[in-house]
């Protein structure tokens, strides 16, 4: 007989590892609001009761991040947990003062927020490392040419991967896979 820890374990795992077909989530998303809000909270427990440490809580600042917040300080109000916003510094300004905001209003002593930059370049034109490391290895293997135009703007993403499918169907002639019609 398995006690009640493991019962709850083989539970927990069951519902954090579920894989939904691309049908079922088509499904689950005509369901009513309530089974949807239900189902997120039976999730959000169960991440809570997994961790073994402090709890971490992406915050965008945008509608999904919000709800997600909102349901964790509507349905786990004695639960300690980090909401981390990362601040690209690109955000529209609205969107900054409205996770600010949040971030004023809605902590308290188990609701800790934490507003992150991420480290700046002080070259021209990059603003992060990041940029700069995908930048130099573009460069170092010759990927640069199939992301940037001869002027240095960036090339369609749905065109280049567009051209690369149908290359890959038996087209060989860039403009032929661009036209949608076989290469002579």
């Amino acid at each position: 007989m398995l006690s009640a820890f493991w019962k709850l374990r083989r539970l927990q795992y069951n519902i954090m590892s579920t894989v939904f077909t691309f049908k079922e989530i088509i499904e689950e998303q005509k369901k009513p609001l309530d089974y949807k809000i239900e189902r997120a909270v039976e999730a959000m427990g169960q991440a809570f009761g997994l961790s073994k440490g402090a709890v971490g809580i992406a915050f965008s600042g945008g509608k999904d991040s919000t709800v997600l917040w909102h349901l964790a300080k509507t349905y786990f109000p004695e639960q300690e947990y980090h909401v981390i916003f990362g601040n690209t510094t690109v955000e529209f300004p609205e969107s900054l003062a409205f996770a600010r905001k949040l971030g004023e209003e809605w902590t308290d002593e188990k609701v800790h927020f934490h507003e992150v930059l991420p480290d700046r370049l002080t070259e021209d034109g990059l603003k992060y490392e990041a940029q700069k490391e995908v930048l130099e290895w573009l460069v170092n293997t010759g990927k640069i040419k199939e992301i940037l135009k001869t002027d240095g703007k960036l090339k369609s993403t749905h065109t280049h991967l567009r051209k690369r499918r149908l290359l890959k169907c038996g087209r060989t002639s860039g403009s032929a896979a661009l036209s949608g019609r076989k290469a002579q």
